[in-house]
C-alpha cells in the first residue's frame, strides 16, 4: 500500500538498528565492527625458537554474503522467521532488538526499499561491510558487522538514507546543495555549551519546517518532567495498552493487546528507538495534550502555537486519511477548543491501512509538527538538561537508543 511505501518506510529507515559486539554496549553508526584479532607476534629472540600459532580464522557467512543474502530475501518478498534471526544474529543483539521487533522493522523495509541491488562497497572483510544500495526510495547506506568466532553472527546492523553524490567538503557547499534543491530548507549546526545552544553554521535558521517524528523529543522531554515532579510514579509505573491510543506503523506496539502493560520506559524507548507511534501516542494521553504544550515552552520553542493542540499521530493520521474535505477546512479555520473537538472525534473512528488509502504524494503541507533549527537545539538542551548531563540518566538513556544522524 502506498502510505506504507512512500511515507512509514522512509521514516524507519532512519532508525539505527545497531549493537555492539560485546558487552551489550551500543555503538553510533560512525563506529567500525571490531577488526579480526591479528596473529600472534614473534616472541624475543630467547624464544625465537617456539613456533608461532596464528588463530583460526572465523568460519560462517561473511559481511558480504550476509547483506546478499538479506537483499535475496528481501527483493523476492520473503519473509524473515524468528528461527532465522536466532541463528544470523548475536544474542547481545537480541537482547537490544528482540526479534519481534526486528522482523517487524524488516517488514516495513521489505514494502518500501525493493528493488533493491549494490552499487558500492567498502569495508574489512570478511568481518565489516559498508554498501551503497540503489533502491526505489533511492540511495541507501548499509552497514553489517560480523563476529570474528565460528559461526559469524551479526553483531551490528544499520540502514539509513544516503547520498551517490560526492559528500560536501565545506558548510559552503552544504548551503549551495541547499540551495539548488530549490525547496524551504534549513541548516543548523550548533553547540551544547553550558546548557545553551552556541550556534557555529546556519542557513535560514528561522524557518520553521513540518518536522515529522522529531517531535517525539518534546514528549520525552515532558514524560521526565511528569515523573521529576511525581512521588507516586516513575520510569517503572506500568502503563496498559489501550485501542484508543494505537496508531499506524512505523512501530510495533499497535499490534500488543488491549491491557497488556508495559512500563514507561518501555513506551519511552519504543517512542525513540524505532519512532513506535502507538507508543508514543500512549504518552501523550498519560502525560496530556495541555502539558506536553507546556513543554514546548519550557524546551524554549519560538512558536509554540504552531503545535497547539499538539496532535496525537493517529490524529494526524486521521485527519490526512479520515477526514473530509469539509472538515479539514474547518479545521483550517478553528480556534484551538475547536480543534481540540474535532481532533477528539476523528480520534473515535476505525483507523486501518487498506489499499483505498493512497498516500503517495505530499498532503495538507499546513497540518503537522514545525519547529526550526534552534528550537531543535534548545529541546536537546532541555533534555541534557533533564538528565543533568548524564548519560546513565534514564532519559538520557532513552535519548540515546536512537543516535539519529551520524556526526562526521
Amino acid at each position: 500500500m502506498k502510505i506504507s511505501t512512500k511515507i512509514l518506510a522512509s521514516v524507519l529507515i532512519a532508525s539505527v538498528v545497531t549493537v555492539a559486539a560485546c558487552g551489550g554496549s551500543s555503538t553510533t553508526a560512525t563506529k567500525t565492527a571490531p577488526q579480526p584479532v591479528p596473529a600472534a607476534q614473534v616472541s624475543p629472540a630467547n624464544d625465537a625458537a617456539k613456533p608461532t600459532v596464528a588463530p583460526a580464522e572465523a568460519t560462517g557467512p561473511t559481511a558480504k554474503e550476509t547483506l546478499d543474502w538479506l537483499i535475496a530475501k528481501l527483493n523476492k518478498g520473503e519473509n524473515l522467521t524468528e528461527a532465522e534471526v536466532n541463528q544470523r544474529f548475536t544474542s547481545q543483539f537480541l537482547a537490544k532488538v528482540p526479534p519481534a521487533r526486528l522482523i517487524a522493522v524488516y517488514e516495513d523495509i521489505k514494502k518500501g526499499l525493493p528493488p533493491i541491488s549494490i552499487t558500492k562497497t567498502k569495508g574489512n572483510a570478511p568481518l565489516e561491510l559498508n554498501a551503497l544500495l540503489k533502491t526505489q526510495q533511492g540511495p541507501v547506506r548499509a552497514i553489517i558487522g560480523m563476529t570474528n568466532e565460528s559461526p559469524r553472527r551479526i553483531h551490528t546492523l544499520l540502514f539509513q538514507p544516503a547520498s551517490d553524490e560526492a559528500p560536501p567538503t565545506s558548510y559552503g557547499e552544504v548551503v549551495l546543495a541547499l540551495q539548488k534543491a530549490g525547496s524551504n530548507n534549513s541548516f543548523f549546526v550548533a553547540e551544547l555549551k553550558n546548557g545553551r545552544c552556541t550556534p557555529a553554521h546556519n542557513h535560514h535558521v528561522k524557518t520553521s519546517l513540518a518536522i515529522g517524528s522529531t517531535f517525539k523529543l518534546w514528549v520525552l522531554h515532558a514524560l521526565d518532567r511528569k515523573l521529576a515532579k511525581s512521588k507516586a510514579t516513575n520510569w517503572d509505573t506500568k502503563l496498559a495498552i489501550n485501542d484508543a491510543d494505537k496508531s499506524l506503523p512505523s512501530g510495533v506496539m499497535q499490534n500488543e493487546p488491549a491491557g497488556k502493560q508495559f512500563a514507561l520506559r518501555e513506551f519511552a524507548t519504543q517512542m525513540i528507538s524505532i519512532s513506535d507511534n502507538t507508543a508514543t501516542d500512549h504518552l501523550i494521553s498519560y502525560i496530556g495534550q495541555k502539558k506536553i504544550e507546556r513543554s514546548l515552552r519550557s524546551a524554549n520553542h519560538s512558536a509554540p502555537a504552531k503545535n497547539t493542540p499538539f496532535m496525537r499521530t493517529r490524529e494526524l493520521f486521521a485527519l490526512k486519511l479520515l477526514a473530509t474535505d469539509a472538515e479539514v477546512a474547518a479545521f483550517r479555520k478553528a480556534t484551538v477548543g475547536q480543534k481540540r473537538k474535532l481532533l477528539d472525534e476523528l480520534r473515535s473512528r476505525e483507523l486501518k491501512l487498506e489499499p483505498s488509502m493512497e498516500w503517495d504524494k505530499p498532503k495538507m503541507l499546513d497540518i503537522e509538527w514545525f519547529a526550526d533549527g534552534a528550537d531543535l537545539c534548545n529541546v536537546m538542551a532541555a533534555l541534557a538538561k533533564d538528565g543533568k548531563y548524564d548519560p546513565s540518566s534514564e532519559v538520557l538513556r532513552v535519548l540515546g537508543t536512537n543516535p539519529g544522524v551520524p556526526f562526521d
